[in-house]
Parts: structure tokens; C-alpha cells; sequence
């Protein structure tokens, strides 16, 4: 069966990716092909190549995916167009594995590795209520599950499918691409242990301390410059606490240290 681990950069983000390929592979045995989604004026591909000869480049044609730009609306200003992603599906493989560019491993993943569900996702935070998992979903901005992380089965990698996503793209207006992957998946989608897929937004202390990936959610970045205000959104401050961003900042620089020094 042919499995890849799959992520997207862009030049601006390229630092990101270094470290979640670099700590991958400092916690995990990896014999897998990594496909990396980019644009055509990506240029830092040596950054990646340095890290592992098992790097595959996948170029998004961005004239076919232009019609979906405009129906992304909302508070967030999209540097890259988010259907974008929608060419995972295309992939020629059995299974992928898919994890944003903005994350951190920081033990074993072999679980998450060996998963067998036709499409599973971590939930959209630690503090998902049973009265949430219960809910109809009419409203196409619930989100049951982060679209950081997602296992995919050889069932939906197919043109089909990512038609299929786009045609429910251009069928209304979105916040992003998670949206329209809830929007499809909603109903069939296994979730993950949280600690394969630990947002920062849902960070809880049980969540920190079990976490396998944290993900830095949000527009700031723990990698930018400056203090912890300068590094999480005011909003993940809120939810997570100053306290434990600090513990996560330690980690962060540990790791940095560890993997790039």
C-alpha cells in the first residue's frame, strides 16, 4: 500500500515546515515519501531537500482553483487561496496523511501513522460537548473536527472528490477550507485522540501535558519575533491562558534549539 505524509508551504512559511518535518523525523522512523503542495513561485525547495531525500514536490495549479477565491470571505485575509488544498485529494496514493505546516511533534506518532479509517480528524477543541457532537449541523460554519491533521483512505483520493469540493465551495461563502470539510465529512469523519492534533485554542492543561502534536493555530506564530504577545492571538491567550503558553514556549525554543542548532 502506498502511504505519504503530505503538507503545504509556501515561501513564507517555509520555517514551519522545517520544523514539523524536522521533528518528525527526530520522533518517528519514517520510510514514507513526503509530499510537499506548492505554488509555482515556491523557491525554497533546498530548505526542505536538506532535510530528507524522501521530499516530493507537488505544484497546485492556481488558475484551476482561481473560482473558488472569491468565495472565502470572513475575518481572516488569506495569502494563499484555501482550495488549494483541495489537490490532496488528486494524490496517487492508497492513504495520506496530512499535517499543517504550523506544527510541532513531539513524540512518536506511530498511531496516527497506522490509522485505517477511511477519513478521521482530531476534534475542533479539547472542550467538544456531547451537546455539540449532538447537534444537526445545518449551519455549515460548525466545525466538528481541525482540518490540521486529517488520515485520508484511497475511497476519497480521487478528481471526483476533489470536485466534489469544490462544487460545495462555490455554493456559498467560507471562513475556509475546514469549513467545507466539515461541511462533507461531518457525518463519516472518525475523530482522533485530541493529543495527535493539541490547537493551541483548545489547549487545556490535561491536553498539554498528553499532546503528541501541538499546533499553532492562528495568524501569530510562536516563531515570530518578539514576546508572547507577539506569538499567539489575543483570542488564544484568552482560551489557553498565559501560564500554559509559557510552558509551550519553553518547548517550543527546546525543540528549536534541538533541531536547527
Amino acid at each position: 500500500m502506498r502511504t505519504a505524509i503530505v503538507t503545504q508551504l509556501t515561501n513564507n512559511f517555509t520555517y514551519g515546515g522545517e520544523l514539523l518535518l524536522k521533528s518528525l523525523f527526530y520522533y518517528n522512523k519514517i520510510d514514507l515519501d513526503i509530499v510537499v503542495l506548492i505554488d509555482d513561485d515556491f523557491d525554497q525547495q533546498d530548505r526542505i531537500t536538506a532535510i530528507t531525500d524522501r521530499v516530493k514536490f507537488h505544484v497546485v495549479d492556481k488558475k484551476f482553483y482561481e473560482p473558488c477565491m472569491k468565495h472565502f470571505k470572513g475575518n481572516r485575509e488569506w495569502t494563499i487561496n484555501p482550495a488549494h488544498r483541495f489537490d490532496i485529494f488528486t494524490l496517487p496514493y492508497d492513504r495520506v496523511l496530512y499535517l499543517d505546516s504550523d506544527m510541532l511533534i513531539v513524540d512518536s506518532i506511530a498511531g496516527l501513522l497506522n490509522c485505517t479509517h477511511d477519513f478521521a480528524a482530531a476534534p475542533y477543541t479539547s472542550r467538544i460537548s456531547i451537546g455539540s457532537l449532538q447537534q444537526t449541523f445545518t449551519s455549515f460554519e460548525t466545525h466538528l473536527f481541525n482540518a490540521g491533521v486529517m488520515c485520508i483512505s484511497k475511497k476519497y483520493l480521487n478528481t471526483g472528490m476533489r470536485d466534489e469540493l469544490i462544487a460545495i465551495c462555490m455554493s456559498g461563502e467560507w471562513s475556509g477550507n475546514q469549513s467545507i470539510f466539515n461541511t462533507y465529512f461531518r457525518q463519516s469523519a472518525k475523530l482522533l485522540p485530541g493529543m495527535y492534533n493539541a490547537t493551541t485554542e483548545g489547549l487545556t492543561e490535561h491536553r498539554f501535558n498528553n499532546a503528541k502534536i501541538y499546533h499553532f493555530v492562528g495568524h501569530k506564530k510562536v516563531w515570530d519575533e518578539g514576546n508572547l504577545f507577539d506569538r499567539f492571538d489575543q483570542s488564544i491567550r484568552w482560551s489557553a491562558g498565559i501560564q500554559l503558553l509559557i510552558k509551550l514556549m519553553r518547548i517550543y525554543k527546546q525543540h528549536h534549539k534541538l533541531l536547527f542548532c
